[in-house]
């Protein structure tokens, strides 16, 4: 699954929209996949991932 982000936010509703695709991957064996538009952007999906102890998505740079 890809989810395509133009920016990063650590916001209430946005870590609730978190845990949900999280415990949807989970419930279907699958990993996901976060695209940015560029590198701050995907360093702060990796810290946003390790507060909410997220392991099933994953974070790439792609161009916009």
């Amino acid at each position: 699954m890809i989810d395509r982000k133009f920016k990063v936010v650590d916001a209430p509703h946005a870590r609730a929209q978190l845990l949900r695709q999280s415990e949807a991957l989970a419930h279907n064996r699958s990993i996901g996949t976060w695209e940015v538009p560029n590198e701050a952007q995907r360093i702060a999906a990796l810290k946003l991932f390790k507060k909410m102890k997220i392991t099933n998505i994953k974070v790439r740079v792609v161009k916009p």
